[in-house]
C-alpha cells in the first residue's frame, strides 16, 4: 500500500455515491472550512478516502469510501472502524458504523484536540480484509 496524503476534496467517481439525496461531502455551516479528505491506494488498483466531519472537537461523523480501479463505488461484505488518541496506550474504541451506499460508510465520532488513529477494516467476498490506519487531527 502506499502513503495516505490529504487531498481537497472527493475523488471522482464514474458513479455517483449519494447517502439518500445529501451531496457527497459535508456541507459546511457558514464559517466552517470544509474537512481535510485523506486518500490512500490500496492493493491491487483499489483507494479508499476518508474523511472527519467536521473535524473538531465533540461530536463528528467519519466517513470512508472504498473505489475500484475505475473509479467506481466498491462493494464491500463488512466494514469496521476503531479509534484511539495517536500515541496512547489505551485500547482502541470500536466504532459503530453504517452504509450509505456502495462502498461508503459512516460512524459516529466524539473528540477533543488532539490527534486521532483510525483503524479502517474492509472486507470483500473470497478477499483478505484491507486494513489501513489514518491519523487525522482535530483543531
Amino acid at each position: 500500500m502506499g502513503t495516505v496524503r490529504r487531498s481537497t476534496g472527493p475523488v471522482k467517481q464514474s458513479s455517483g455515491v449519494s447517502d439518500g439525496g445529501a451531496s457527497f461531502w459535508a456541507r459546511p455551516t457558514p464559517g466552517d472550512a470544509p474537512p481535510d479528505f485523506y486518500d490512500a491506494p490500496l492493493p491491487n488498483g483499489l483507494q479508499v478516502q476518508v474523511y472527519l466531519d467536521p473535524a473538531r472537537t465533540g461530536f463528528n461523523q467519519l466517513h470512508a469510501t472504498y473505489l475500484d480501479q475505475s473509479g467506481a463505488p466498491l462493494p464491500l461484505t463488512g466494514f469496521t472502524v476503531t479509534q484511539v488518541v495517536a500515541g496512547s496506550s489505551a485500547a482502541p474504541l470500536q466504532l459503530t458504523s453504517r452504509r450509505l451506499d456502495t462502498g461508503h460508510y459512516v460512524a459516529g465520532s466524539t473528540v477533543q484536540k488532539g490527534s486521532y488513529v483510525y483503524t479502517f477494516t474492509a472486507s470483500r467476498a473470497d478477499q483478505a480484509p484491507i486494513t489501513l490506519p489514518v491519523t487525522i487531527v482535530v483543531h
